[in-house]
């Protein structure tokens, strides 16, 4: 019996192992990062093994992590008191706008551009009490993440 186990998981990084159960053998490791998936083989696999290897990895990267961006702060904030979201798995080099809703309907549009690695960061200080909505979207106006905040005294 083969055991999927998680192993590591960052914003950056997510590693899975595949262990044989009946002799707690780690067979290979797969690893998303960047964009990007390793496998390691930690053992000499047969033709089935890597057809699994293959079969598991895929499905990994299209439903683990691969390319899902996401946006991540604080979910309360004093009003006046600064305070950064930070983002991840963008296209690299690309524009994007973060759209802030504030508690009155009101919203603002600030550019921003991705870096080389697909992070972006933005700072903010919420002026009034309620609840916040950050939207980052691209350039067509598609929403990739949202993040929420309330502001209080």
């Amino acid at each position: 019996m083969l055991v999927i186990r998680k192993d590591e998981r960052s914003l950056d990084l997510l590693r899975f192992c595949i262990e044989d159960a009946e002799n707690s053998t780690r067979l290979f490791v797969v690893t998303l990062s960047g964009g990007e998936m390793h496998i390691r083989a930690c053992e000499r696999l047969r033709l089935a093994g890597w057809l699994l290897v293959f079969s598991v990895a895929a499905l990994v990267a299209t439903g683990a992590s691969a390319g899902q961006a996401h946006l991540a702060g604080p979910s309360v904030l004093h009003i006046s008191s600064a305070a950064s979201f930070k983002g991840g798995n963008f296209a690299p080099g690309t524009a994007v706008t973060v759209v802030v809703r504030q508690p009155n309907g009101a919203e603002s549009a600030h550019n921003l551009m991705v870096d080389s690695s697909g992070k972006i960061t933005y700072t903010m200080t919420p002026k009034a009490e309620g609840l916040y909505t950050i939207r980052v979207t691209d350039s067509g106006g598609r929403v990739l993440a949202t993040a929420h905040f309330n502001a209080h005294q």
